[in-house]
C-alpha cells in the first residue's frame, strides 16, 4: 500500500523547474489538492513557491564551499552525497505530508547529477522504499530547443535522465507561453500580426517541436558536418525516432487546461487515483446513505 505520492522535478538550470512547482502548488489550491514542495537544491536562495522541506536545513552549498573549499559543482555533489548518507532526515520530514499531500521534489539543475552520477538514482530508490510512489518530470526549455540540433541534445539528456532514475518518466516542454517573447528577442518576430495569428503561429511552433522527425533533424544537423559524419548522425536520430523513447508534453502556465493535462499525466504515472482513499470525514455516514436509498418507495413514488 502506498504511503505517499511524489514527483522529482528535474532538468537543466533555468528550464522552469521552480516555476513548474509554483504553478502546481497554486493550481492545487483551486482543485482542493495539497502540493507540498521539497527543495533539494542546496544552492537555492529565492523561492517562488511555499517551501515545506528544505535541504538547506540539513546542509547548504555555501557552508560546504566555505568549510571544505570546494567549488560550486564539487560542493553540490558533496551536498547530495551527504543527503544520501542522512536520508532518514528527509524520510522523517516526508512522513508528515505523506498521508494527504502530493510532494514535488525541486531538484538541482546540474545535469551531471542525472547524466552519469548515480546520486539521484539512489535518492529516488530510498524514497520509493519508504512507501512513496514516485515519477519524474523532466523540464526542457521550449524557447531553446526550437531547432533540430538543440532538440536532439535535449532528447538525449532527457533519455539519460530517464534511464538513470529508473522511475516512471514524463517529459515537459516548458515556457510555451514565452515563445512569442523569445522570437522577438532573437529577431524572429517577422511582420506584425494580430493576437489570433500570433497564437496560431505559437501553436504551430509547439507542434513542430513536439512532432519533430528524423528527416528534419538530419537535414539541419548535416549542414554543419562533413559527409563522413552523415551516417553517424542518422544513427543518432534513429535512436530517438525508431524506439519512440522521448516525447514532450507542452506546458503553458497561462492555460489552465494545459496545467491540468500535466497533472493528469503525473497522477496516471503514480496511480494516484487508484491508491488514494477518501478520509473518514469526507465519507457519508451510514444514516445518510440509508436516507438517500430510501427516497423512493416500492411503487416508485416519493
Amino acid at each position: 500500500m502506498a504511503t505517499g505520492f511524489g514527483c522529482m522535478v528535474v532538468g537543466p538550470a533555468g528550464s522552469g523547474k521552480s516555476t513548474f512547482c509554483q504553478v502546481l502548488q497554486e493550481s492545487g489550491e483551486s482543485h482542493k489538492r495539497l502540493y507540498k514542495v521539497c527543495n533539494l537544491d542546496p544552492a537555492a536562495e529565492v523561492f517562488k513557491y511555499k517551501c515545506d522541506i528544505d535541504i538547506r536545513d540539513l546542509i547548504s552549498l555555501d557552508d560546504v564551499q566555505e568549510e571544505l573549499k570546494f567549488g560550486p559543482n564539487g560542493g553540490l555533489v558533496y551536498c547530495m552525497e551527504y543527503l544520501i548518507e542522512n536520508v532518514e532526515w528527509l524520510l522523517d520530514e516526508l512522513q508528515e505530508f505523506a498521508e494527504d499531500s502530493f510532494v514535488l521534489f525541486d531538484c538541482p539543475g546540474q545535469i551531471e547529477l542525472y547524466s552519469h552520477l548515480d546520486v539521484m538514482q539512489r535518492l529516488a530508490k530510498a524514497i520509493s522504499r519508504s512507501g512513496f510512489l514516485l515519477c519524474a518530470a523532466y523540464c526542457a526549455d521550449g524557447t531553446f530547443i526550437d531547432e533540430p540540433s538543440k532538440y536532439i541534445s535535449a532528447c538525449f539528456t532527457a533519455l539519460s535522465t530517464m534511464t538513470q532514475l529508473g522511475i516512471p518518466h514524463l517529459n515537459i516542454l516548458t515556457k510555451c507561453d514565452k515563445l512569442k517573447q523569445a522570437r522577438a528577442q532573437t529577431g524572429g518576430a517577422g511582420d506584425a500580426m494580430d493576437e489570433d495569428q500570433e497564437e496560431d503561429r505559437n501553436e504551430a511552433l509547439i507542434d513542430q517541436i513536439v512532432t519533430m522527425g528524423t528527416k528534419d533533424c538530419l537535414q539541419n544537423v548535416n549542414q554543419f558536418f562533413s559527409p563522413k559524419y552523415f551516417e553517424l548522425n542518422k544513427r543518432i536520430v534513429e535512436v530517438i525516432e525508431n524506439f519512440n523513447l522521448v516525447q514532450y508534453i507542452p506546458l503553458n502556465i497561462q492555460d489552465e487546461d494545459s496545467v491540468d493535462s500535466i497533472i493528469t499525466q503525473m497522477d496516471l504515472l503514480v496511480q494516484y487515483d487508484e491508491y488514494r482513499m477518501p478520509k473518514e470525514g469526507n465519507m457519508p455516514d451510514n444514516q445518510e446513505q440509508m436516507d438517500g436509498a430510501g427516497g423512493e418507495d416500492d411503487d416508485g413514488d416519493y
